[in-house]
C-alpha cells in the first residue's frame, strides 16, 4: 500500500489540476478578504470611492461594524470556502477525475496485477484523500492569516484552541465526502458520475431536494445528519460534548463509503 502511496503522490505532484484546485481557493481568498477590506476599512473605503462602487460605500455605513465584531479569520476561511461547499466542490472534482484516470490510463490494472488485495488500493486512495486534504486546509488557514495581516489586521485573530477544533472536524468531514467520490467513481468507473454527484451534494441541491419532499411529512430530522449540513453548521467552538456529534457522523460515513468502495471494486473486473 506505502508504493501505492508513493506513486499517487508522484502522479499527484505532476499534476496540472491540483495547481488548479490551489489557484482556485487562493483566489477566492484574496477576492473576499479585498471585498471586505473595501467595506470595512476606511482606506478600502476611499478606494471603493475611486473605483465608483457606491454600492460598497452603502454597505459599508450599514454593515462595516457588524462584520468586524462578528468575524474573524476562522470566519472568514469558513465564509470563503467551506460553509457553502465550495472547498467541497473543488476537490471532489479533482478527486473524481484523478481515480478516473486510474481506469483510463491503465494504472489501476497495472497496480492490481502486483497486488491482488484491492482494499489496499481503496485504503491508499482514501489515505492520500486525507493527506491532501490536510494539506490544503492548512495551506488554506495559513493563506487567510497571511491575508489578513497584508490587508493591516482588519479582523481579530481565532484563538489557537477554537482553529484546532474546527480545522480537526472539518478535515474528518471533507476526507469522508471525498471518500464518498472515492466510491462513485470506482464504482461507475466515470468520471462524469462522480463529478455530478460532487455538484449535487457539495452544493446542498441534493440535500434541499429531498428536504423538500420529506419535510411534507415533517421528517426533515435527517438533514442535520448529512456531512453537507455538519459542514455548513458545525461549530467553531467546543461548548460541550454535544459538539462531538459531528466527529461521530463524519467517522461513520467515512468507513461506511471506504468498505462500499472496496466492495464495489472488489466485485466487479478490472
Amino acid at each position: 500500500m506505502l508504493n501505492m502511496l508513493r506513486m499517487d503522490f508522484y502522479r499527484l505532484i505532476r499534476s496540472k489540476s491540483l495547481y488548479i484546485c490551489l489557484g482556485l481557493l487562493a483566489a477566492a481568498s484574496v477576492l473576499c478578504y479585498w471585498m471586505i477590506w473595501l467595506v470595512v476599512t476606511p482606506q478600502g473605503q476611499a478606494a471603493a470611492e475611486s473605483l465608483g462602487m457606491t454600492a460598497y460605500l452603502y454597505t459599508a455605513e450599514d454593515f462595516g461594524p457588524q462584520i468586524l465584531q462578528q468575524h474573524d479569520t476562522l470566519d472568514m476561511l469558513r465564509e470563503i470556502c467551506m460553509d457553502g461547499g465550495a472547498y467541497t466542490c473543488i476537490l471532489g472534482i479533482f478527486t473524481a477525475l484523478f481515480v478516473y484516470m486510474d481506469f483510463h490510463s491503465g494504472f489501476l490494472k497495472n497496480t492490481l496485477s502486483l497486488h491482488r488485495n484491492r482494499w489496499k488500493y481503496i485504503c491508499s486512495k482514501t489515505l492520500l484523500a486525507a493527506l491532501v486534504n490536510l494539506c490544503i486546509l492548512l495551506l488554506l488557514l495559513g493563506l487567510c492569516l497571511l491575508l489578513n495581516l497584508f490587508f493591516g489586521g482588519m479582523l481579530p485573530l481565532a484563538g489557537p484552541g477554537e482553529t484546532l477544533f474546527y480545522l480537526s472536524w472539518a478535515w474528518l468531514n471533507t476526507t469522508a465526502f471525498l471518500t464518498l467520490v472515492i466510491f462513485i467513481s470506482s464504482f461507475t468507473r466515470s468520471s462524469a458520475a462522480g463529478i455530478v454527484v460532487t455538484l449535487l451534494l457539495s452544493s446542498g441541491l441534493a440535500v434541499t431536494l429531498v428536504a423538500q419532499f420529506t419535510g411534507l411529512f415533517g421528517a426533515n430530522e435527517w438533514i442535520k445528519y448529512t456531512l453537507y449540513y455538519n459542514l455548513s453548521y458545525g461549530p467553531s467552538l467546543y461548548t460541550g460534548p454535544g459538539d462531538l456529534k459531528t466527529y461521530a457522523i463524519s467517522l461513520v460515513f467515512l468507513t461506511v463509503y471506504s468498505v462500499a468502495a472496496a466492495v464495489a471494486l472488489s466485485k466487479r473486473d478490472i
